[in-house]
């Protein structure tokens, strides 16, 4: 009997790939018949997260991304970088430690972005995707931001966001320097289930609010008067969006939203989990963050036009799948 003959696509190195964007962009890449390299400290999950799809196409390596030596040895076969490693833990971290944070995501950034260099000059390396942020609209108003918006408003203030775009323009600059090609991919607020050991220590707000809607106090503490107003996206419909940003090669030297065009409020989602628990609470409001953004709104026409495919999933839905 002959033996099967596998048509492997690129080969695709992922950052960060065992944590929640990470482990989504590398199960979406295996699905789609990629080898994928994984490369993660495990510093904050401790752990590595499941790989669904064809998993002798994956190889993890427990790497400082921030150490230029160790990152080049794994870069030798691949075509596609994806930058996604970096230090986040929501709004109680980003409104304290900024000069530790901002330094460590700018040594693993500029750790990965130097070895990519390398191995562009050296191997077969063509394109890097970097995974920025949407937080870079901080003081876009109410309206929705496009991507050209961040040439006409003002840097944020938030150390975490003004890092991102800091790493934005070194990217741009470093590929009309060397001729790779690159995106650049801003997210908006991605929600979607988890491994549930991991789930407990992340402080995104959806889980967050989920986690404190289900304990016994009868009351419930927000940041804020509930009003800030967000994109909460799928995370599967936002991996799937990168991963066909990656294969299409209109997308060449682009930026991109990623994120569902519904916003909702902090109270809204409040409520739609109240009523899916069958549980309600009184509401009792604290003091707002610093590093707080009211309203973080997304237009992916520009995503959708060039790929064919925007995230749309319905909150509801989103945590319908949560609970």
């Amino acid at each position: 009997m002959l033996k099967k003959k596998y048509n492997f696509k690129k080969k695709i190195l992922i950052t960060g790939s065992e944590g929640f964007l990470g482990t989504y962009l590398k199960n979406e890449f295996l699905k789609n018949n990629h080898q994928v390299v994984g490369l993660d400290n495990l510093s904050r999950y401790k752990k590595r997260s499941p790989v669904k799809y064809n998993k002798n196409n994956f190889k993890f390596f427990k790497v400082d991304c921030s150490n230029q030596s160790k990152v080049i040895k794994y870069l030798k076969d691949c075509d596609t970088v994806i930058i996604n490693a970096a230090k986040i833990g929501g709004i109680k971290i980003l409104n304290s430690g900024y000069s530790k944070l901002f330094n460590e995501n700018h040594n693993i950034f500029i750790g990965t972005l130097s070895a990519c260099i390398e191995a562009y000059k050296k191997y077969k390396l063509k394109k890097i995707i970097f995974i920025s942020t949407s937080m870079i609209y901080e003081n876009n108003g109410k309206k929705k931001s496009k991507e050209i918006d961040d040439h006409k408003i003002a840097y944020p203030k938030n150390f975490y966001a003004f890092q991102k775009l800091t790493a934005e323009m070194y990217l741009q600059a470093a590929s009309q320097q060397h001729g790779f090609i690159y995106n650049i991919i801003r997210p908006f607020n991605l929600v979607g289930n988890f491994d549930y050991e991991k789930l407990k220590i992340m402080s995104h707000v959806v889980p967050e609010l989920i986690k404190k809607i289900k304990n016994k106090d009868r009351k419930i503490k927000i940041y804020g008067d509930g009003l800030q107003e967000r994109s909460f996206t799928s995370i599967y419909e936002a991996a799937k969006s990168i991963y066909l940003v990656s294969t299409k090669k209109i997308c060449k030297n682009q930026v991109f939203n990623v994120g569902s065009e519904k916003s909702v409020n902090i109270l809204k989602i409040i409520n739609i989990i109240s009523d899916r628990l069958k549980v309600k609470k009184r509401i009792v409001k604290t003091r707002y963050f610093k590093s707080d953004v009211k309203y973080n709104r997304c237009s992916s026409k520009k995503l959708f036009k060039y790929i064919n495919y925007k995230p749309q999933k319905k909150i509801t839905d989103i945590i319908n799948d949560l609970i």
